[in-house]
């Protein structure tokens, strides 16, 4: 009962410090995206999404959708478009689940 109690509180307390540091890139990654830095914004959405933060994974899906064209230093990459479409999808985010049904059907 102990080790499950313990087990329990471990998996808690690693899923806190996940969002903890979601939330800190996805500040960062806003501030770097509105000031026109896409490239170091795209880090740190990278680095959010890995965490669980499904609408940093919904605007990678974004950036990778229409790449330099409209953010500057990002190439144009459909399947990593597809990828975080999909992420932001199972995170619960309805516009992410749009995009890669989108993306899948005039593919």
């Amino acid at each position: 009962m102990k080790r499950t109690i313990a087990a329990v509180l471990a998996a808690v307390s690693l899923s806190a410090a996940g969002n903890v540091a979601a939330e800190d890139d996805m500040a960062q990654a806003m501030q770097f995206f509105e000031s026109g830095h896409y490239v170091h914004a795209r880090d740190h959405l990278r680095a959010a999404a890995r965490n669980g933060d499904a609408r940093a994974a919904e605007i990678l899906g974004f950036m990778f959708g229409f790449g330099s064209d409209m953010f500057p230093g990002v190439p144009r990459d459909l399947a990593a478009a597809e990828h975080w479409f999909d992420l932001a999808a199972r995170g619960g985010r309805p516009v992410g689940r749009y995009m890669v049904c989108a993306m899948r059907k005039h593919a």
